[in-house]
């Protein structure tokens, strides 16, 4: 019905456009020639200025008008009802995950069915659709699972989401090459199954062209609703029931909608310097550690009394502070003391804090690297690392001394001081 429904609105207004873009063609002369005009004393200036200020308002008033048709054009969203796997693409923090766990509730509300999968929890270098099954607990293919939940859709007449939150998150991100064009192909046979999967613009890249060119594959970017303004910081930590002060605004940091989440997730009133945010975010971290693996982390031989998260940023900030850059190659991190000190697997530890927001991992030129989520972050917990390797006073001083000052590193400079 509304394809229907586009059609018939499409053509009531097209003649409209045309008329309206002749208008602009027309106007646009009149302006032309008023420029093109002999009389240049200053009454004909001021009289012809006059003129084209009122010409522009008037194209600007078509231009106004045409929007408005453009945005009754139904093509994005006929296009999306038409594909058979939807990409939702956006920054970090930008608020994926929340629109699909919006849908999904409201899909939960209304009794439909559906399904929703989390990248974080594929942890091996298993094929997915076995590491799929094993984590619902059932005995029967993936394949067989769309078969079922096609049926299902046959039955209530509605089409049934599968949805796949943040694959850029899984531990081994290349194991969705063959899977997604595997579902493809599967999803193509089935009338009432779709696709959903999101995933971080920066991964976008590392999908096969193939995959995403595919006729019924359609990718959305997701900006989210925060826009980075003064009045949106009060606004989100107001809904947290955090005091706002105007302090806080000259941590640029502060506009990153992961950061503000984090912050108010860790806010103490006692203690609300953003600075201390990221010690009392790796506790939370490792707590979140141990309360969404804790099989994982009970087959390691951990409880929730060790702490294994600072210890892998302490080490990871030193060898970022001796590389005098703010990135390091993951071939650098896997070789780190930590992995034999604490015999924790490298890959899913890595995805997880990456998950978690603290550190971030990118491909340039066929390497990986690996930096923390943002500058300031680094600045501290190099800082920290750095403060570290050193036992009195004086010792510590002369090495700061041989410290390498410039602008680049002065937030660095300031947290050890």
């Amino acid at each position: 019905d509304s394809m229907k429904w586009d059609d018939m609105i499409q053509n009531e207004i097209k003649d409209y456009v045309s008329s309206f873009n002749k208008e602009i063609k027309e106007l646009n002369s009149q302006v032309k020639d008023i420029y093109n005009s002999s009389q240049k004393d200053s009454l004909s200036i001021f009289y012809e200025d006059s003129k084209i200020r009122k010409i522009n308002q008037k194209i600007d008033m078509y231009y106004h008008f045409i929007d408005v048709s453009k945005s009754l054009d139904l093509n994005d969203e006929l296009r999306i009802v038409e594909s058979k796997v939807l990409i939702i693409e956006g920054e970090a923090g930008s608020g994926k995950t929340h629109l699909l766990t919006n849908e999904m509730n409201q899909l939960i509300s209304n009794k439909h069915k559906s399904l929703m999968l989390l990248g974080g929890d594929y942890l091996s270098d298993e094929n997915i659709k076995c590491q799929i099954m094993k984590g619902l607990s059932l005995d029967y293919s993936f394949d067989d699972l769309l078969e079922i939940l096609n049926n299902n859709g046959k039955v209530e007449n509605r089409i049934i989401p599968v949805i796949i939150d943040a694959i850029n998150e899984t531990a081994y991100r290349n194991l969705w090459d063959s899977f997604l064009p595997e579902i493809y192909n599967k999803l193509s046979e089935l009338s009432h199954v779709k696709l959903i999967v999101s995933t971080r613009s920066d991964y976008i890249n590392e999908l096969s062209d193939g995959f995403i060119c595919k006729n019924y594959v359609h990718k959305l970017t997701h900006n989210g609703i925060f826009d980075g303004s003064f009045d949106s910081v009060k606004t989100f930590l107001n809904y947290h029931g955090i005091p706002f002060t105007p302090v806080e605004m000259f941590n640029d940091q502060i506009y990153n909608p992961l950061f503000l989440t984090l912050y108010c997730k860790t806010y103490e009133k006692e203690n609300s310097e953003i600075t201390d945010l990221y010690d009392r975010l790796l506790d939370v971290i490792n707590k979140n550690l141990y309360k969404h693996k804790e099989s994982f982390m009970r087959s390691l031989g951990y409880d929730k009394n060790i702490n294994v998260v600072t210890p892998f940023v302490l080490e990871l900030a030193n060898l970022i502070s001796k590389n005098n850059k703010r990135v390091v190659l993951l071939d650098s991190v896997l070789k780190m003391t930590y992995w034999d000190k604490y015999e924790i697997k490298k890959l899913p530890i890595i995805t997880f804090l990456q998950g978690e927001g603290i550190i971030h991992k990118y491909a340039f030129k066929d390497k990986e690297f690996i930096r923390f989520a943002y500058d300031q972050m680094n600045d501290y917990f190099c800082a920290k690392a750095f403060l570290a390797q050193f036992d009195d006073k004086d010792t510590t001083l002369s090495h700061i001394e041989n410290i390498d000052f410039h602008t680049s590193n002065i937030n660095y400079f300031l947290y050890i001081c």
